[in-house]
């Protein structure tokens, strides 16, 4: 399958290269690097880096709603986009360019916390479990149908790394 990625942090990094092996990605879109720290150092986002080590091409948009990349992505023919913790909204017109599914992998049991940093609240609000949702794209924030889930036990010893 033909798919775009959408994301930034590490723990989206992952996923790259599974989804290569196994599908045909056309492009991995990430943030735009950026200053970073008490020197204002550029940073690399962890999913440019991933995707340069894989020979991928990257795109690193100021904004995911811009029309000249939504054309982009359009001349990519993707059957599907991933997005895995890439921290933009993505409007109509990019979501209705994909062929098969535009999916988001969430880090909660949808429809609890919603939004962003939903491990830091799982913890915050002391549960015991949480989970993590695949789900298709809506307009509204994480409010598109479920595809599967799976729960995750969280542990006292976790953090927000290890959870």
């Amino acid at each position: 399958m033909r798919v775009v990625f959408f994301g930034t942090p590490d723990c989206a990094a992952q996923y790259l290269r599974p989804l290569a092996t196994a599908h045909d990605l056309a492009a991995v879109v990430t943030q735009p690097d950026r200053p970073c720290g008490r020197g204002r150092r550029l940073a690399v986002p962890p999913v440019k880096t991933e995707a340069l080590a894989l020979g991928l091409p990257v795109l690193q948009p100021e904004s995911p709603s811009e029309s000249g990349f939504i054309g982009r992505i359009a001349e990519l023919a993707p059957e599907a986009l991933a997005v895995v913790a890439y921290g933009r909204l993505l409007g109509r017109r990019l979501l209705q360019i994909p062929s098969v599914a535009a999916l988001n992998v969430h880090y909660s049991l949808l429809p609890k916390l919603r939004g962003a940093a939903p491990v830091q609240h799982a913890l915050l609000q002391g549960l015991t479990s949480t989970g993590v949702t695949v789900q298709h794209i809506a307009a509204r924030l994480d409010a598109g149908d479920i595809v599967l889930q799976q729960p995750e036990p969280i542990r006292p010893e976790d953090d927000c790394c290890s959870l």
